[in-house]
């Protein structure tokens, strides 16, 4: 890391870590600037909030803080009204980026202590109720925090097709390895039990491949 950093500064080259760093870095220690942008910018909308890395939280909080003097973001206060953030943690998939599952948490219990309000979105505007009813029955049991996501229910806002199934649970052909189920065995009999219900499918509607 040092090498690499010696040979960036040498040829006068910034990657995004660097990017984030020197911004940080500047809206922390000259309170000229920080107080500039503070006043420049009155509303933040931060989406996608759940890949938040750390450097951008600092940097987030620096700007939406209530007061210009206080440079440590671990303990500014943010101004109400100024930040709205947009997250989904069960799609906090960037880790190797720094995003975090716990970060994202623990800026959300900062930001409601500070006087922010948490709104859900539990309706789901795609899934028809027995696609639903099938993913909330899946889901949330497995899903009880212990480092990862909480599970919120979805409810649905559509309707079920009339005389059409919302779900279809097809067989595994072949489960077995040598001797015992395997989920080796289950993925690779994946394709054969698609294919032959494709295959039904069209033949029952009358048309061929």
């Amino acid at each position: 890391v040092v090498a690499y950093t010696s040979l960036g500064a040498r040829s006068g080259r910034l990657d995004f870590f660097d990017l984030l760093e020197r911004a940080r870095d500047v809206l922390r220690d000259d309170p000229s600037v920080r107080r500039d942008y503070q006043q420049r910018f009155t509303r933040f909308f931060v989406d996608e909030f759940q890949d938040t890395d750390p450097l951008q939280v600092e940097i987030l909080m620096l700007l939406c803080a209530d007061d210009p003097a206080c440079a440590d973001a671990a303990h500014v206060r943010i101004k109400p009204g100024k930040l709205f953030v947009v997250g989904d943690p069960k799609q906090a998939i960037y880790r190797f980026r720094r995003a975090d599952v716990a970060l994202y948490e623990q800026v959300k219990r900062r930001l409601l202590g500070d006087g922010a309000k948490l709104v859900e979105l539990t309706t789901s505007f795609r899934a028809v109720p027995g696609l639903q009813a099938a993913i909330n029955a899946a889901f949330e049991p497995v899903m009880r925090g212990d480092g990862q996501a909480r599970y919120v229910p979805l409810s649905p806002e559509r309707t079920d097709v009339a005389n059409r199934p919302s779900l279809i649970a097809l067989p595994v052909p072949e489960p077995y390895g040598k001797r015992d189920v395997t989920n080796k065995a289950i993925e690779e009999s994946y394709p054969h039990a698609v294919g032959a219900f494709l295959d039904w499918l069209l033949h029952k509607s009358g048309w061929t491949l």
